[in-house]
């Protein structure tokens, strides 16, 4: 993993991860969403971010967005409220 990277988990129930999980193996074979600062309208392709977001939110009802902006990226992710760190490099 590259300096600066990080390891962290979402702080919520164990049945709200099996929710989002179920929910993210359902966009398997999407082609990829290069659409960033829009992503979270597009129901189509798909950005990393994008699933982990739309799992979450969709799945468990719990929204990982930081910043609440259109679109949703890794830092808003890793700055959210519901993200723990627990292993930085």
């Amino acid at each position: 993993m590259a300096s600066g990277g990080q390891l962290q988990y979402v702080n919520t129930s164990q049945g709200n991860r099996d929710r989002a999980v179920r929910l993210s193996r359902t966009f398997k074979g999407r082609a990829y969403n290069y659409n960033f600062p829009f992503n979270k309208t597009s129901k189509g392709s798909m950005n990393c971010s994008q699933v982990v977001w739309v799992s979450y939110k969709d799945g468990a009802g719990i929204d990982l967005d930081f910043n609440g902006g259109p679109g949703v990226y890794p830092s808003d992710i890793m700055q959210s409220k519901w993200t723990i760190t627990y292993k930085r490099y």
